[in-house]
């Protein structure tokens, strides 16, 4: 996703808008699914978050590469150009369709096989969708991954899963957690004081 909080200069932001706005409407959603994938993306997702036929999303995706906003990063991925881009064309979006695009990449990752090796991925999508217990749910699948191999990575996940399920009902709380005694010794091992760790 784009980043949060662009340091990127208003009067640039304000020229990239308007070129994005002179686009054909069909191109400019289509840049705009794109951006909500992310930086890089490829066609089959990008296909099923904007919910046209693969001929179409083909088409369109070589007009943005032909007016240089998009390139080949390989077979049937892609990329923005320039990070700008990216930002502007997520950042123009209104909330609400952007947060139903999060929801459709978080669906298609799903669809794909072992979605649980992009789980951070498919929570961060949950959570900027606003589905706080399928991003507290995949956060935590993500931080068991990253456990043995990533003690910071896992706590930092585990840290979104306590977040995202803070106040909320114990059903939300125990599919994020059941099973899970990865937190209690992940804070030991980056060295959380034992307050935290409770």
């Amino acid at each position: 996703g784009a980043l949060d909080g662009s340091s990127v200069p208003a009067r640039v932001q304000t020229v990239i808008a308007s070129r994005l706005d002179r686009l054909d409407p069909a191109n400019r959603g289509l840049l705009q699914a794109a951006a909500v994938i992310g930086m890089e993306f490829d066609r089959p997702t990008l296909t099923a978050v904007a919910g046209v036929d693969e001929t179409e999303v083909a088409d369109r995706l070589a007009e943005l590469e032909a007016g240089e906003l998009v390139r080949s990063a390989g077979p049937d991925r892609f990329a923005f150009r320039h990070r700008i881009t990216q930002e502007v064309a997520y950042d123009t979006q209104l909330r609400d369709p952007r947060r139903l695009r999060h929801a459709a990449v978080a669906a298609a990752l799903e669809a794909q096989p072992e979605p649980e090796r992009r789980a951070s991925v498919v929570a961060d999508h949950h959570e900027r969708a606003g589905a706080d217990a399928d991003a507290a749910r995949w956060y935590a699948t993500g931080a068991a991954s990253a456990a043995r191999t990533d003690p910071v990575a896992s706590l930092r996940q585990w840290q979104k899963v306590r977040r995202l399920t803070d106040g909320s009902d114990p059903e939300a709380v125990n599919g994020a957690l059941i099973g899970r005694a990865e937190p209690l010794t992940q804070g030991a091992r980056v060295g959380k004081d034992a307050a935290e760790v409770d």
